[in-house]
């Protein structure tokens, strides 16, 4: 999430319990940290899953779930013996599709680089919203402030949740919110679909569980938050399709 323009992302200090034989024959002393971790300017918590633990003065956290609370994933090659981070963010400087809603002073987009994927092809689809009235207004808002849905030709639904706090900031006259649809939504998605009951079973058997099965789809995103004590709600959608011999 940005406001005025995108930032990026820093990832801190991971711990990944992994072998190694430079390490199965020592013994590491480790503490644990009673920290919380949050994201951004708003101060966002990550929920990690599991304790932040302190070594040689470093602090390390789990990396998958460190990752997939903002909205990326983690991708484990066990031959290669590589753990590859993905996080979606907007890569095209235009968009092939878009859509507009405007409410009074207040605009919300959604574009997407591309009207067709390919099947082994990550979405490149991002949010903005934009105020560009002339007086401050305060805006209440969770996290994240725009959240996305995707819902198949079968009607299978998969959406973003937001976290359960207030926060309240001024916003000027042309202030931007943006963001990636997250690669959670579209994990949600496959695992919903795929029949699997826990998802060990199912990260084992879709290494990159992100992609689309073939098929045609809507992805919209929601700006539900308060502007000056009152609920302001606003909806867009756009149509895109994954299938083959898409270059």
């Amino acid at each position: 999430m940005k406001k005025g323009s995108i930032p990026f992302l820093f990832l801190a200090l991971f711990i990944i319990a992994l072998p190694h034989p430079a390490l199965t024959s020592n013994r590491l002393e480790i503490t644990l940290l009673p920290f919380n971790l949050t994201a951004g300017p708003n101060k966002a918590p990550l929920p990690l899953g599991g304790p932040i633990l302190n070594y040689d003065g470093k602090a390390y956290a789990p990396v998958r779930a460190l990752v997939e609370s903002m909205g990326g994933q983690v991708s484990y090659q066990e031959n290669e013996r590589n753990i590859e981070i993905l996080h979606p963010m907007p890569r095209s400087k235009k968009s092939a599709v878009s859509s507009i809603k405007k409410q009074g002073d207040f605009t919300l987009f959604l574009h997407s680089g591309k009207q067709s994927y390919a099947p082994d092809e990550a979405l490149d689809i991002w949010g903005t919203f934009m105020y560009s009235g002339e007086q401050e207004v305060t805006i209440g808002h969770g996290a994240p402030i725009l959240m996305f849905y995707i819902t198949d030709a079968e009607g299978n639904m998969s959406g973003d949740s937001t976290q359960d706090f207030l926060k309240e900031e001024p916003i000027g006259t042309n202030t931007v919110f943006t963001s990636s649809l997250s690669w959670n939504v579209l994990m949600n998605m496959n695992f919903m679909k795929s029949g699997v009951s826990d998802l060990h079973t199912f990260h084992a058997a879709n290494p990159e569980p992100w992609l689309l099965d073939k098929g045609e789809y809507t992805v919209g995103v929601v700006f539900r938050n308060l502007i000056d004590g009152e609920l302001v709600t606003m909806e867009t959608e756009i149509g895109i399709e994954v299938k083959e011999g898409v270059q």
